[in-house]
């Protein structure tokens, strides 16, 4: 077998450890959420969608789930491992899956949660070449 050099576009020591994005929106903070980068191109990644689609795999079925919940099931299982300035009746709120799934399915986090799907799915927000720094790729 010939091993091509070709380099990965991604660092992929910094997708596996995953990054923080600062999420604001008209000058207000909405907070910051650590993402990893999964190819779904390669194996690993692949597993990893697939584990997701085995959890929901009934509510996807008989069509529980939207396609806004499944995007979210996917951001929270695979994608999103932390924040921080997440809060309830002004306390901070550690990070879970299910605390996330439940941060999400409120109406107003919805833009929150597709700006971050966006980010994680955007392998050059994880490029070996740090010319654009995370926190300000996510205000855009």
């Amino acid at each position: 077998m010939i091993e091509f050099d070709i380099e990965s576009p991604y660092d992929e020591a910094t997708a596996d450890a995953g990054l923080p994005f600062r999420i604001e929106r008209n000058g207000k903070y909405y907070g910051t959420f650590t993402l990893r980068y999964v190819d779904s191109s390669k194996t690993k990644g692949q597993l990893e969608f697939k584990r997701v689609r085995a959890m929901y795999a009934k509510q996807l079925r008989t069509n529980q789930l939207d396609e806004y919940q499944a995007a979210c099931a996917v951001l929270c299982h695979v994608y999103l491992t932390g924040w921080e300035g997440i809060t309830a009746k002004g306390k901070e709120v550690p990070f879970s899956v299910e605390t996330a799934l439940a941060f999400f399915a409120n109406e107003n986090a919805r833009w929150i949660a597709l700006k971050l799907v966006e980010l994680a799915a955007d392998d050059s927000n994880f490029a070996p070449d740090e010319e654009f720094a995370a926190e300000d790729i996510s205000k855009n």
